[in-house]
């Protein structure tokens, strides 16, 4: 839907493939909207980088503007175990959503910033570093010993936020060591 001559670029089908492949029940959701409904029946959430289509094309589901009813939804299902997660952008305040105001409420923000990398990076683009794993082979990153992302922003963590870093802007970057993906435990433990 956002590159038709390239369904690929912005699709997470390949994704969901996988997932259906390791005997996962994968589902969108199309109405666009967050309820207690659809989290009921739901072990993790996806939320895949909202924006405004000012900033970057979309698939025209939804808005990317959480209402205060959504918000409260979701961190009541995360705190009562539900599994979340989030994939942000760098420079995250200028894509019109409000995600770090869901975020707070967990102890963590995503910072407008976007890591650059002239040295550890990946065919020779400087927003594209290869990032440190600073716990591989255990938890979500276990047996990765390398990663790429793209056009990363930093986040930001409350005192008292109980969170692990998954992966870290390199040494070389202009922002070393700073956490690009977290963990962060902000509830009983995810539902059986």
């Amino acid at each position: 839907v956002m590159t038709p001559v390239a369904p690929a670029d912005n699709s997470y089908a390949a994704v969901a493939s996988a997932l259906r492949h390791r005997g996962f029940r994968v589902a969108a959701n199309h109405t666009g909207e967050v309820s207690d409904d659809i989290l009921r029946a739901t072990d993790v959430y996806i939320i895949a980088h909202p924006s405004d289509p000012h900033w970057e094309k979309t698939t025209g589901i939804g808005s990317p503007m959480f209402t205060p009813g959504e918000l409260e939804c979701l961190e009541a299902w995360v705190r009562a175990g539900g599994g979340l997660v989030v994939i942000a952008e760098h420079e995250q305040d200028k894509y019109g959503n409000n995600l770090n105001e869901l975020l707070a409420r967990f102890g963590v923000r995503v910072a407008h910033t976007t890591v650059v990398d002239p040295v550890a990076n990946h065919n020779g683009v400087a927003a594209w570093p290869l990032v440190d794993v600073p716990s591989a082979g255990e938890g979500v990153a276990a047996g990765v010993r390398r990663a790429v992302v793209y056009r990363a922003g930093t986040l930001e963590f409350a005192d008292g936020a109980n969170h692990a870093v998954v992966l870290r802007a390199p040494q070389t970057s202009d922002a070393p060591g700073a956490a690009v993906a977290a963990v962060v435990r902000a509830g009983q433990q995810l539902r059986q």
